[in-house]
């Protein structure tokens, strides 16, 4: 079977030259002219934006943005095991990295890290810290802004501080805030549906996720769920009065 596909056979090209092709490829074969001139028409590709305008556009806050491996202090806590293996290639087995651990530690630092270098290296993503995006989906529900649509969509999602809005995270008897957790359900559940790398950052542990909200809880927690340990840095880094 794979030689009569690789046999070179004599076929006509759109303008009526005969042209020798490979079997496989007779129904879309061009002679050499032909070829050239849609080469020739071909949109010009579309130059990168500036690095700094494609982090501003994904949605990075300023005091994010310088957030990367090389500033990380290895003094105060080693880079978290695990991390670089996930960037690697690991998010294609685990689409989703859970970082958790104390306030401050430096979670929002490896995440962002790690979405700074996919910008860097000319591909796309977002980055949503969790009370944010909740405003966000509710725009989206009131005007129809395509919020839910873009992060979805993303191809690397940086969600900072999952669950820091409680009542848009915890399961109520009441029912209220259901539609806040019916968005951030779609956002995780249509992020896990696509295999969509996604990095999750939150000072809760994963038992209080399953607590309050197991359903999520256990879509967010399939992947890969490393702790981030440490000082609080930011603290570290003020200076005595």
């Amino acid at each position: 079977m794979l030689e009569r596909w690789t046999e070179v056979i004599t076929t006509t090209c759109r303008c009526g030259e005969p042209i020798e092709v490979p079997r496989a490829s007779a129904d879309r074969a061009l002679c050499d002219r032909c070829a050239g001139e849609e080469a020739a028409q071909a949109p010009p590709a579309v130059p990168l934006r500036p690095l700094a305008e494609r982090i501003a556009a994904a949605g990075v806050l300023p005091r994010y943005r310088g957030c990367r491996r090389a500033s990380w202090d290895p003094a105060r806590a080693p880079w978290p095991r695990g991390v670089d293996a996930w960037a690697e290639g690991g998010w294609q087995r685990e689409p989703f990295l859970l970082l958790w651990g104390l306030t401050g530690n430096g979670k929002t630092h490896v995440a962002t890290a790690l979405l700074l270098d996919r910008l860097e290296a000319g591909e796309g993503g977002l980055w949503r810290n969790g009370s944010e995006l909740v405003e966000r989906l509710k725009a989206d529900l009131e005007q129809d802004t395509g919020e839910l649509e873009r992060v979805i969509a993303a191809p690397l999602l940086v969600f900072d501080e999952l669950a820091a809005d409680e009542s848009a995270w915890t399961l109520r008897e009441d029912g209220r805030f259901a539609w806040s957790r019916d968005r951030l359900r779609m956002v995780i559940e249509g992020r896990s549906a696509r295999l969509a790398p996604t990095v999750f950052t939150t000072n809760r542990p994963p038992s209080w996720l399953m607590q309050t909200n197991a359903p999520l809880a256990s879509r967010v927690l399939s992947g890969a769920v490393l702790e981030v340990t440490g000082p609080d840095q930011r603290l570290a880094k003020r200076r005595p009065v």
